[in-house]
């Protein structure tokens, strides 16, 4: 299977199969990621997921006796609080912003703070300001695009996401072979050569905010050295949700939700 990668500016590709291209361009403090000329982002809501009444599924817990005087907190109230920050991330979505959310330096963070300094001064608060310092630069990409064909087909995925801190590819992208390397442990590896390939990597969540399986094993680190020129990997939560996972030394690299792995496992 061949992947193949495409760009103009700071490009990042991936594998096997066919895939295109990820522009990965480093920002200056405060200053948004424009998005490159000819590239389009998907407007569609990639996650999908069984529809679930999620606040009627909360555990209410009744206050022990003595804690009466904290009955005034309302949790409701409060997370009123939380969605007018989290509507400044999914403004920068609707923006176009590939990365998008309160990335430190841009103007959505700069929103927020807007936000927190209105509230202070709503609440009473004396003194409020806000103390400004110059950011070190930021990576984050402004265009990529993850192409696969095999069998006959050719397939983009919805839920393509550039690893931070990935390498960009060349200008052309990069077309190469897609090679399986499951977890990504050493036994995984036996006997599959990843030099100048695409390592394809299936990871499961594990007990923490953030962390998967192929994370901590070093399936990552291990396809970076066993000469990878780029990796692709999923972590395996129901759906087809976003996901973002670091870049082992920096190497190229793509992670997608599970309805789009099945897809190209599939071609694969």
């Amino acid at each position: 299977m061949r992947i193949k990668t495409i760009a103009s500016a700071l490009t990042l590709g991936a594998a096997a199969v066919a895939t295109t291209v990820a522009v990965l361009h480093a920002q200056a403090p405060a200053q948004t990621a424009p998005q490159a000329p000819g590239v389009q982002r998907a407007r569609e809501n990639p996650v999908t997921m069984h529809p679930h009444d999620l606040e009627a599924s909360y555990i209410r817990m009744p206050l022990p006796p003595g804690q009466e005087k904290y009955r005034t907190i309302d949790g409701p109230h409060l997370k009123t609080f939380v969605n007018e920050i989290t509507a400044v991330s999914r403004r920068s979505r609707d923006d176009g912003e590939l990365q998008w959310g309160r990335i430190a330096g841009t103007k959505y963070d700069d929103m927020v703070e807007g936000i927190v300094e209105a509230k202070f001064k709503a609440f009473g608060l004396s003194n409020v300001r806000r103390q400004y310092f110059t950011l070190g630069p930021q990576w984050f990409p402004t265009a990529w695009k993850f192409q696969a064909t095999g069998g006959g087909a050719t397939r983009t995925f919805s839920t393509i996401q550039a690893g931070r801190n990935s390498k960009p590819t060349p200008p052309g992208g990069l077309d190469l072979e897609a090679v399986w390397v499951g977890a990504g442990t050493p036994s995984d590896f036996a006997g599959r050569d990843v030099k100048g390939k695409l390592a394809v990597l299936q990871s499961f969540p594990m007990p923490s905010v953030v962390g998967h399986q192929s994370g901590y094993n070093g399936g990552l680190a291990r396809a970076a050295e066993k000469g990878a020129a780029a990796v692709l990997i999923n972590v395996a939560i129901p759906g087809n949700i976003l996901t973002a996972v670091g870049a082992p030394g920096g190497l190229t690299t793509f992670s997608f939700g599970t309805e789009d792995m099945a897809a190209f496992q599939g071609m694969l």
